[in-house]
Order: structure tokens, then C-alpha cells, then sequence
């Protein structure tokens, strides 16, 4: 099992250091690195989203095995469309985080993740219908989050602790982390949720971690 693992985890750095060649030797008319790189990010995404959705503490703060299996389905889906728009908001305000010329590559690597989405579900069997209404579903929920990472700005920016934070990139990770924690829980308790939920402390232990990981790769391709 182990030496499986080591294998999967070779793998793993080869085809990210085969992506940093082609980014690196990219030609203005080639499209694949940034097919690439939405892909590989897509790789980190969803089984983040699969294992935290398995997670025995996240399953116990939502009754888990008491709701139908539509409700089951639906609380997924919305674990997936949380990391997706995480890795988007991470992409928005990659400018921290990112060398200049690297500005438009991955600007069009944000625009390639919701195709790469659809996509992915059309290779898993989806059928076009539900595929499409899964990415407008990202859509709407970017929307939705802006606008509470919007509110968070505003409140935060008034705690003299969160002020006194030297580092911007700290601040916007926060801000982006917090305003999916609250839209996700939110929508998992269909609009319920109470002030000190410890569903949010759940997802919190999951997205902070990922926000991580989606800088870290940003940064470093």
C-alpha cells in the first residue's frame, strides 16, 4: 500500500514539474499549460471536497445517515461548489502572490476552471443538462459569497486585531475563508443556521488548510 503510494506521489511531482516546463516554454498562441494547470488544480479541488464530505465529524454535525439520499447528494454538491469558488477567489486576488508577467496566465487559467468543471462531470457521466446547471450553480454562489466577503471586509476591517494584521495576503485569506464557511454552512442547513454552529468550525478545519494549498500552487508554478 505504501510503496502504491509512493508511486501515485511521484507521479504527482512529475506532471507538476512537466506543467512548470510548459509554462515556462509557453508560446502566446499555446493554450495547453493553462488547460493544464485548471486541471491540476481541479485534482486538488474535488477529492478535498470527497474527503471532508467522508469526514466522521463533518457527517455527525449534519445527521448525515438521517437524511435521504437526494439530501446527501445535494450537500456534496455543494462541498464541491465551495472549493471551486475558494480556488477562484484565491485566483481573483492572486496578485500577492504572483510575479507580474504571470498576471494573464492565470487570469485565463481562472477562466478555464468552470469549463474544466463541466467538463470533468461530462467524463464522470453527466449528462450535459446537469453539467451546465452545476457550472451556473458556481456562478451564482460566487456572486453570493463576494458579497458576504464584501460584509467581512467591512467588519473585520472595524476589530483592531484583524487591523493591526501587517500582511495582506493573511487579511484576504481570512476575509475569503470566513465568507465560504458562513455561505456553505448556510446552505447545508438550507438557510437554518444558528450564530455558533459548530458545523462552521467543521468547515473551517477543511477550507483553511485548502486555501493553503491553492496559494502554495499558485505561487510556486
Amino acid at each position: 500500500m505504501s510503496s502504491l503510494l509512493s508511486m501515485k506521489t511521484i507521479a504527482i511531482f512529475v506532471r507538476y514539474l512537466m506543467l512548470k516546463l510548459m509554462k515556462k516554454i509557453r508560446q502566446p498562441d499555446d493554450d495547453r499549460p493553462v488547460i493544464a494547470a485548471a486541471d491540476q488544480l481541479l485534482d486538488v479541488l474535488l477529492p478535498s471536497a470527497f474527503e471532508f464530505f467522508r469526514d466522521s465529524r463533518f457527517r455527525q454535525s449534519v445527521d448525515f445517515e438521517k437524511q435521504s439520499h437526494v439530501e446527501q447528494d445535494r450537500i456534496f454538491n455543494e462541498l464541491q461548489v465551495s472549493a471551486m469558488n475558494l480556488c477562484l477567489f484565491c485566483l481573483e486576488q492572486r496578485e500577492s502572490i504572483i510575479r507580474l508577467d504571470d498576471f494573464h496566465f492565470w487570469k485565463e487559467v481562472y477562466e478555464r476552471i468552470p469549463v474544466a468543471f463541466e467538463e470533468k462531470l461530462l467524463s464522470f457521466g453527466v449528462d450535459k443538462g446537469n453539467a451546465r446547471l452545476f457550472k451556473d450553480l458556481i456562478g451564482i454562489r460566487h456572486e453570493e459569497y463576494a458579497g458576504i466577503m464584501e460584509a467581512n471586509d467591512e467588519w473585520m476591517n472595524r476589530e483592531d486585531e484583524f487591523h493591526a494584521i501587517a500582511d495582506n495576503r493573511i487579511k484576504e485569506s481570512m476575509i475569503r475563508v470566513h465568507a465560504l464557511v458562513i455561505g456553505t454552512a448556510d446552505h447545508i442547513r438550507r438557510g437554518k443556521l444558528k450564530k455558533d454552529d459548530k458545523l462552521m468550525k467543521h468547515v473551517r478545519s477543511w477550507l483553511l488548510p485548502l486555501d493553503v494549498k491553492i496559494n502554495r500552487f499558485i505561487k510556486n508554478l
